[in-house]
């Protein structure tokens, strides 16, 4: 039996399937994710190693070389490309489209780790990157201060940034710009020559005071206690930090002896201004195949309810709200096909009405 001769036989239950087709698309048309791009998986992988305090040539003949030799053994690599610059070596490993990039990162990984012995001992740990449209933020959120501006950072972390890292779908919220607190030893070198001390024992005194060691634990009956040694040097505590002793009768020189310690900030690498007031900027970044619009709505609800919690002199405004584009485009489309739908009605119309006057 064909189509049409089903549905002229069959009324009734024909009616019933374009019902029942229309009620699932009116419900799931509220239901559809909205995103900018597809789900994209672009094949490469990017490998960022930091060096403080290096130059080009030392991070590429320590850092890029060593790494670059291993990694273009990796399979299904199509190309190697490095990168470095002052303090860092980034290198980019392109595959061939197809390759799943799960497998690919776990044997960059290996790669990576068999090469780590053979990296400077002052080298942080090389990073490992796979690149995603999903990384892209959905939205970046504008915060000043007057009075707050020196703890801005810290209270954005705390109240604005953690928070908001809850709300279903957000990845993270990443802090760019403001003052970190950093706690600053200024060393006084003609005093470090009069006490004939090094840099490097200052440091090894600072690194034995400040540690955190489980020291096992006790069984007493049926329970078992556990010991810790915490040893973590408190701010006050700090320039009376014993760094060595006098050879003549044993005197303790303490830190404060040779160096001035101060709570202070980070030095300054980026500044962020906006509207000519010095502020930080709050990048919001979803998970992967989570809704865009959706997530950015919720965020914003989310910010809403943590501006109570704030001193009067922070203002937060939103400076890029990326799923307005896609509300725009959603517009656009509805329209168009409103307005299409119109216009082919009217083209029936006098298409009909055209025939009739001929026959």
């Amino acid at each position: 039996m064909r189509l049409p001769q089903f549905g002229v036989r069959y009324p009734v239950t024909t009616t019933m399937i374009f019902v029942a087709m229309i009620i699932l698309g009116i419900v799931s048309l509220p239901r559809l994710g909205l995103d900018l791009m597809p789900e994209i998986e672009i094949p490469v992988i990017a490998v960022s190693t930091v060096y403080e305090g290096a130059g080009p040539e030392e991070v590429e003949s320590k850092i890029s070389k060593v790494l670059e030799d291993r990694l273009a053994t990796v399979k299904n690599l199509d190309r190697i490309e490095s990168s470095s610059e002052e303090n860092i070596s980034v290198i980019s490993l392109k595959f061939d489209w197809g390759t799943n990039l799960d497998e690919a990162a776990n044997d960059v990984r290996d790669m990576v780790g068999l090469s780590e012995r053979y990296l400077p001992d002052e080298v942080d740990r090389p990073t490992i990157l796979k690149f995603d449209l999903s990384m892209m933020p959905i939205l970046i959120l504008a915060v000043t201060a007057e009075e707050s501006y020196p703890i801005l950072y810290d209270l954005v972390e705390d109240k604005i940034s953690d928070p908001l890292k809850t709300v279903p779908g957000i990845a993270t919220a990443s802090i760019i710009g403001g003052l970190e607190r950093q706690i600053l030893i200024e060393l006084d070198r003609s005093r470090l020559q009069a006490y004939h001390l090094s840099v490097d024992q200052i440091i090894n005194a600072l690194r034995k005071e400040n540690l955190d060691i489980p020291g096992g634990h006790i069984k007493a009956g049926l329970k078992d206690y556990l010991i810790r040694t915490p040893e973590e040097v408190k701010i006050d505590e700090i320039e009376k930090i014993v760094v060595s002793t006098t050879t003549d009768d044993g005197t303790a020189i303490y830190l404060k002896d040779v160096a001035a310690v101060k709570d202070a900030f980070k030095e300054k690498t980026q500044e962020v201004q906006i509207n000519k007031r010095s502020g930080l900027i709050i990048m919001v970044q979803k998970q992967s195949g989570a809704n865009t619009v959706q997530v950015t709505e919720s965020a914003l609800k989310k910010v809403e309810e943590l501006k109570k919690d704030l001193p009067a002199d922070v203002n937060i405004m939103v400076a890029r709200d990326f799923s307005e584009f896609i509300r725009g485009t959603i517009d656009n489309l509805k329209q168009a096909l409103y307005f299409g739908g119109i216009l082919n009605r009217l083209i029936m119309l006098l298409w009909d009405w055209y025939l009739t006057l001929l026959f």
